[in-house]
C-alpha cells in the first residue's frame, strides 16, 4: 500500500523531531533531534516560515543538531530550505552550529544551486563546472 506524503509526514513526527525558538536577541534557533531520513519521511518548514514571518524580523538563523542521531541527505535539503527562506527575508544564517560534514557539504549544496540560478538568469546551458564534480565526489564519500 502506497503512503502519502501526509502520512510520512505524521510518521516523520516520531522519529524526526523539529523545534524553533525566538530568543530575545531576535535569533530564532532550529532545532533537529531524532533521525531525519527520507525513507521515514520529514517535518515540513511550517515553523520555521512562522517564525521567519514574525515581527520584527527576526535578526539571525542558526542550527542546534545535538539531538540529531541519524540522517541522510534530506537535512541537507532541509537546511538549504531554510536558507533559503532566510535569505528571501533577508536574515543572515548562522552555520556555526553545524557539524563540519554537515557544514561542508551544505557549502557546497549552496554553491551549486547559486551557480545553477546564476546559468538560469544568464540564459545559458553549460556542463557542470569541474569544481562542481570535484565537490560532488568528495562529499559523496561523507555521507
Amino acid at each position: 500500500m502506497a503512503v502519502s506524503a501526509g502520512e510520512r509526514r505524521a510518521e516523520a513526527a516520531d522519529g524526526a523531531r523539529l523545534a524553533v525558538e525566538r530568543g530575545p536577541d531576535g535569533t530564532v534557533t532550529i532545532h533537529l533531534a531524532g533521525s531525519w531520513t527520507l525513507a521515514k519521511g520529514l517535518p515540513g518548514s511550517d515553523q520555521v516560515e512562522q517564525a521567519l514571518a514574525q515581527a520584527p524580523p527576526p535578526r539571525t538563523v542558526r542550527f542546534d543538531l545535538e539531538g540529531l542521531e541519524h540522517w541522510d541527505t534530506g537535512v541537507l535539503a532541509f537546511l538549504a530550505k531554510v536558507e533559503d527562506l532566510a535569505r528571501a527575508r533577508k536574515v543572515s544564517v548562522d552555520r556555526g552550529g553545524l557539524p563540519e560534514h554537515v557544514h561542508d557539504l551544505g557549502t557546497a549544496e549552496f554553491h551549486l544551486r547559486s551557480e545553477r540560478r546564476q546559468l538560469q538568469r544568464d540564459g545559458q546551458r553549460r556542463q557542470p563546472l569541474r569544481r562542481d564534480q570535484q565537490l560532488r565526489r568528495k562529499h559523496q564519500r561523507v555521507g
